[in-house]
């Protein structure tokens, strides 16, 4: 860790002022649950009647939450929000 308190990779060399975020893929459980919550949306905006979009619309929200609680939360919400490139890379099985 800098003096800045920004995190490092072992052996780097670069000034804490132009370190760049590392992106952390998902862990395979984070993943399968980001991988649910995107197809329930999916399959939601696809009901045929209101009780099926209710239904899934319950299911959605619970994977959310167990999406946040899974440290997740900003890219589950990118799924609820049906940001176009987020849903098809999760429907493809690659996380953004």
């Amino acid at each position: 860790m800098s003096d800045r308190g920004v995190m490092v990779g072992a052996g780097a060399t670069m000034a804490a002022e132009t370190a760049v975020p590392t992106v952390i893929a998902p862990s395979d459980l984070e993943f399968a649950f980001l991988q649910r919550l995107a197809s329930l949306v999916q399959r939601q905006d696809r009901a045929g009647n209101e009780r099926a979009r209710t239904v899934l619309a319950h299911a959605a929200f619970s994977t959310y939450l167990d999406c946040v609680e899974l440290g997740q939360g900003d890219e589950a919400e990118r799924i609820l929000t049906r940001d176009p490139l987020a849903l098809r890379l999760w429907r493809q099985g690659r996380p953004i």
